[in-house]
């Protein structure tokens, strides 16, 4: 009506952050933090009393179902809660706040830390001996092909497939360097690449990483990486694996049948130990990127 362009393309919605509810023998909410879960019931804190698990809802005061981010930064880190908030769910789907992902978010940044802290800087900084063995350049390719797709994710907001990708560098480089594959020259290319692609969802770690690894100025100040098109055409396809819609493991690959994807799916290492004790009651495969196996 007025005559004047919409400053915005378009809206996404964000869903809601939720947690289970709790209530006493008086039919009183309670907090969190005033239960205690056993393995196999769930008791009042202050009085030893059964406590009546509700299902996960939207958090809020009324029910008291709400989670303090300081006693999780406190405990964890901010970083470790900024990972775990990106990481579990897509933006735009509720999110369950458990205390298993943040554990499982807080694993990934102590696993980053003890790579490079251990591995990737005493390398870099010439303080361990080590010479590649061969000549591979699967490490560059892999960071390359990282690259192309977290910029992508970012783009359409994808968060928890950036997370994902994130993952998956991560044992790559680890397992790079472990089988000698890669030169020192790579590893330091590589790192670098990867703090910086780690900058936005977790700042502290990676401005300090960074710092260890002898980088000049801060993470901030550089530009994002670009892709080297040697590596960016013709690529295998990324599929991430969901459970549940729930982003679980991923993996590349060249195939186009359908069939033949799923089966590849259910037999990566970490998705058949999840299906070990699960009936799968169907696998839907979509957009040629995503697997979600209902069980």
């Amino acid at each position: 009506m007025l005559e004047i362009r919409e400053p915005f393309d378009s809206l996404m919605t964000q869903g809601m952050v939720c947690h289970e509810t709790y209530r006493n023998t008086q039919n009183q909410y309670l907090y969190p933090e005033e239960v205690i879960k056993h393995k196999d019931s769930t008791v009042q804190d202050s009085n030893g009393e059964l406590v009546m698990v509700g299902s996960s809802e939207k958090m809020s005061k009324s029910k008291k179902n709400i989670v303090s981010p300081d006693s999780i930064v406190e405990e964890f880190g901010c970083d470790t809660a900024r990972v775990f908030v990106i990481s579990n769910t897509p933006p735009d789907k509720d999110l369950e706040w458990t205390e298993s992902g943040i554990q499982g978010s807080w694993k990934y940044l102590s696993k980053i830390w003890r790579l490079f802290a251990e591995v990737v800087v005493p390398i870099i900084t010439k303080q361990l001996n080590y010479k590649n063995t061969s000549n591979s350049n699967n490490l560059v390719k892999s960071i390359n092909i990282t690259i192309n797709n977290v910029t992508q994710h970012i783009e359409k907001f994808q968060l928890n497939k950036y997370i994902a990708d994130l993952h998956i560098i991560t044992n790559t480089i680890e397992k790079e360097i472990h089988n000698k594959t890669t030169s020192i020259q790579d590893i330091n290319e590589v790192a670098k690449n990867l703090l910086i692609l780690l900058n936005p969802i977790a700042p502290h770690i990676s401005e300090e990483l960074w710092q260890m690894i002898g980088g000049k100025g801060t993470v901030e100040e550089h530009g994002w990486p670009s892709v080297r098109n040697l590596y960016s055409e013709q690529e295998p396809t990324r599929i991430i694996i969901q459970i549940n819609g729930k982003v679980k493991d991923a993996f590349n690959t060249t195939e186009k049948s359908s069939q033949q994807v799923k089966h590849r799916s259910i037999k990566e290492s970490k998705i058949r130990k999840i299906l070990q004790k699960a009936k799968v009651k169907r696998i839907i495969y979509t957009n040629n990127k995503v697997i979600n196996i209902v069980i």
